[in-house]
């Protein structure tokens, strides 16, 4: 299935239910909102520092539980959109344990990440802020300046595009995660990384497709609409990936 079709389909797909994908984002903005404010409430209306640092942590430490929870289960509601029970799926991953093991795979892939961010766009920021310190410190002539500047700024907007890209490989992992709730984290990157050798130009690009939807949100089109069809169109291909990989297999 081509990209142009995978669209088409989704189109149909959040025609139908774009209520309840939308209550998915309203929900998470709800938990963000009052987890922020939580900590803010706590150190300004509670006297004792020591029980105020607690409330502080506490509230850091249940609103990471449920973020996760949340992903998991908003994969698992666009990833089974023909099934029964989305709800159901959705609900499965809000215990304890399940969001523990949720958060042991995005923590996971946020370090993996990192590190490709590290390498890949470090260079350029470093060359970056060396010019910026010696014209600031010591002085140097505009031309190299302007030389170090550009130089570096090209070479970290090299390594955006390529981290881009190689972050990829983690696409699937999600996606393998919630279709199995018995696999590893482990297993699910490995599997992704595998699946995903030779697709990560398709899947970046994909994405790029989406930036004037999402530039639109500003002024245009509600970011409740937008959210649940970029998500829906990342699980369609997601799921056809892995059938591609199945029938050549």
């Amino acid at each position: 299935m081509k990209n142009s079709q995978i669209k088409i389909l989704t189109k149909g797909i959040i025609n139908g239910s774009v209520g309840k994908s939308s209550l998915f984002m309203l929900f998470a903005l709800c938990t963000l909102i009052f987890f922020t404010a939580l900590p803010v409430v706590a150190a300004y209306f509670i006297p004792n520092t020591i029980i105020s640092i607690a409330v502080i942590f506490v509230s850091l430490a249940i609103y990471a539980l449920a973020r996760c929870a949340f992903r998991s289960g908003s994969g698992a509601w666009f990833r089974f959109y023909q099934r029964k029970n989305r709800t159901g799926r959705v609900l499965y991953w809000f215990s304890p344990k399940r969001a523990l093991r949720s958060m042991g795979l995005y923590a996971s892939i946020f370090f993996r990440k990192l590190f490709w961010t590290l390498i890949l766009i470090l260079p350029g920021a470093l060359t970056v802020f060396s010019f910026c310190y010696l014209a600031y410190d010591s002085g140097i002539e505009f031309n190299l300046f302007l030389c170090g500047i550009v130089g570096g700024a090209v070479l970290t907007a090299v390594g955006l595009l390529f981290r881009f890209i190689l972050v990829q490989r983690y696409f699937l992992a999600q996606n393998i995660f919630v279709s199995d709730p018995k696999i590893k984290a482990s297993q699910a990157i490995r599997l992704s990384r595998e699946i995903m050798n030779g697709k990560l130009k398709r899947t970046a690009l994909f994405k790029l497709s989406f930036t004037p939807w999402i530039l639109l949100c500003a002024g245009v089109l509600p970011a409740i609409y937008v959210w649940p069809y970029y998500r829906q169109n990342c699980a369609l291909l997601a799921g056809e990936i892995k059938k591609e990989i199945k029938q050549t297999a």
